[in-house]
This record gives C-alpha cells, structure tokens and sequence, in this order.
C-alpha cells in the first residue's frame, strides 16, 4: 500500500490510520549565511558545505555534537569565486568543487590541500558536478602496449597554489603569487605536497569527471584534469529533445544535472531551456569512451603527467627569466655606479 502523506514530515498508513515520522531530524545548525551548494562524501560521514559568504567547509557528520563545531570542521577555504556546485570522487577521497566563474577545483579531504584547478566552463557557473568509475574489470585488463616512458625519465614535479587561493584549515588564503589571475594556472595540474595519482604507478582504471554549467556545457575530463570530450546541448542534432515546443528557439540552455552510465557507454544530461519551469531530459550513446575506456585511462594518465612536465619547465623558465632580469638590472647599477667614482678620481 501506499502511504498517505501528512503534515510535518509525517506519512498516515492508509490501512491501519497510523501516523508515522517518514524523516527524523537528527542535527539543527544555525548558519551565518544560506547554503549554496552541498555534498556527502560517499565513504565517510562528511559533509561539505559552502555558503553564500563565499565559505567552504568539510564537516563530520556529529558537528553538533561532542567536541563543538570547532573540532568537528576539518577545514575551510575561502575561494575567490562562489561555490555553484560539489561533488566527489567515488573513494571519498577528493572533493571537487564548481565555481561561479567557470573554475573547477579539487581538494584533498583530509586537510582541503588544492590538487588541480582549471576552468573547463570558462565565464559560466558551474551547475553540475558528477564522478564516474570506470567498470571494475578495466582495472584487469591489460595495457602494457600503450606504457609510455615519461614515468621512468622523468620525476614528479611540485608546485603550489592554484586558481583560487590554496585553503588552510582556519580559512586564511595564500599568497597567490603575481601574475596569478583568471583562468591561469599558479600550480601545474596534479602537482604538490599530494598529487592525484602515483607518478611511478599510473592508475589502470578510467575515472571521469563529468561537469555541466549555466549556459549548456557539458565537459568530460579524465581523473577531473584532462579533458577528453565536451559538447554543447543547443548544438546537437535536430532530433534531440532540447525541450518540449521549442526546439530551434532555445537560446538559453542550463544544465541542471550531467551524469555518466556506470559503464561509460551514455550520458544523461538533465537541463532547463529558455528559463522554463520545467526540465527536460536527455541520453546519448559513447560507445566509443566505453570500448576504449582501457586505452584512455592510459593516454590521459600520460598526457596529464606530461602536461605536469610542460607546465613546471614553463614556470622554472620563467623563474629563471626573472632572476636574469635582476641580476642583469643589479649589474647595470653596480657599472653605472663604477662609472660615477671613475669619473670623479680623474677630476
């Protein structure tokens, strides 16, 4: 039978006129600010929470319990851009965040350390967060053809900082560095303290981040830092359902929600046309992520490291640009001064 629902989050047995408690409350904050975006972590009672002062927090679950919020928040971070949207990864080890400026970033759980920033959706919201596994029997089979040997020649590289300004566990920003502005990377994708995969033993299963925004994007990037595909919704073909009556008039789209089959082998798009109430629904078929899944995990775990490589030489270049300049500014100096006092004795 069907229960009946009440008031008060209560539902009435139709059969026997019982009322009972369909939720139970288990925890009452009073927040400084409204919630604009939040996650559980799919493994541990964590809940990440972002405001909308512009805070993220990683609580535990008993953050009104013993111990006091305090003890209980394991970090905080203040991005420059507001939170739209959170998600994780499938272990519950990395939570991603979308940005109001495009920006994605990634965090590591334990203490909020940024791992990778990018701005696949640049200039429009993030709206849709959403990890996907690859099929667990990729992990068996083998790619020891496609080994590259940019592991083994090269060592892991380390940087700092990111889009947005590194979080630390009281909240307080970084120094971003000069230069550091919109959309430009202050720190090569999985560089750091912690990186988001072994450098020596790249992973053997497809992990891919599947992101949607305001104005109808959808990007696909694997282990969330290499972009694989991306697409458009207004530019699909003329079958697909953009929405009910107005198909060919739809000049604003919003991605509502974006997910990948467990399999890899569709995405389900949930998005909003033209401002309208309603959503409106939509798959389509990627055999070709889902046949090749095995080779993908490989070529991106490679390009990633090798994008690493490129972005750590840029910035070393650059550093060492920089010192010339000073040095050679320094030596100016020192000679005009030289200069000054030689004068001076033959007078």
């Amino acid at each position: 039978h069907t229960p009946a629902r009440g008031r008060g989050g209560a539902t009435m047995d139709a059969d026997f006129g019982q009322q009972s408690q369909a939720f139970t409350l288990l925890h009452d904050k009073n927040m400084l600010a409204p919630a604009s975006a939040a996650s559980w972590c799919p493994t541990m009672d964590l809940l990440a929470l972002a405001t909308s002062d512009g805070q993220l927090a990683l609580s535990r679950l008993d953050w009104n319990k013993t111990g006091g919020e305090r003890e209980n928040r394991l970090w905080t971070a203040n991005p420059d851009s507001p939170v739209t949207s959170l998600g994780w990864r499938p272990d519950g080890k990395i939570l991603v965040s979308g940005h109001a400026d495009g920006a994605v970033q990634l965090y590591h759980a334990e203490d909020g350390e940024v791992l990778h920033a990018s701005t696949p959706h640049r200039g429009s919201a993030v709206t849709s967060l959403h990890w996907q596994d690859a099929p667990a029997e990729d992990s068996r089979r083998s790619a020891c053809a496609y080994q590259s040997a940019t592991s083994r020649f090269a060592l892991p590289t380390n940087g700092a900082g990111g889009i947005h300004d590194r979080p630390r566990r009281d909240g307080a920003k970084a120094d971003a560095g000069a230069g550091a502005g919109a959309g430009a990377w202050t720190r090569p994708p999985g560089a750091g303290a912690r990186a988001l995969f072994d450098h020596f033993d790249p992973p053997t299963r497809l992990t891919v981040l599947c992101s949607g925004d305001a104005r109808g994007d959808v990007v696909m990037s694997a282990f969330g830092i290499f972009p694989i595909a991306s697409a458009r919704v207004a530019d699909c073909p003329a079958d697909f359902p953009i929405a009910s009556g107005t198909a060919g008039g739809a000049e604003e789209l919003a991605v509502l929600h974006a997910s990948l089959a467990p399999d890899l082998s569709r995405i389900l798009v949930a998005f909003r046309a033209n401002g309208d109430v309603d959503a409106v629904g939509a798959s389509a078929a990627m055999p070709l992520l889902a046949l090749r899944s095995v080779e993908m995990c490989v070529a991106a775990s490679h390009g990633s490291q090798i994008a690493s490589l490129a972005a750590e030489i840029e910035k070393e270049a650059s550093s060492c640009a920089t010192t010339w300049r000073q040095a050679r500014l320094d030596f100016d100096a020192r000679i005009d001064t030289l200069r000054e006092r030689v004068g001076e004795g033959r007078r």
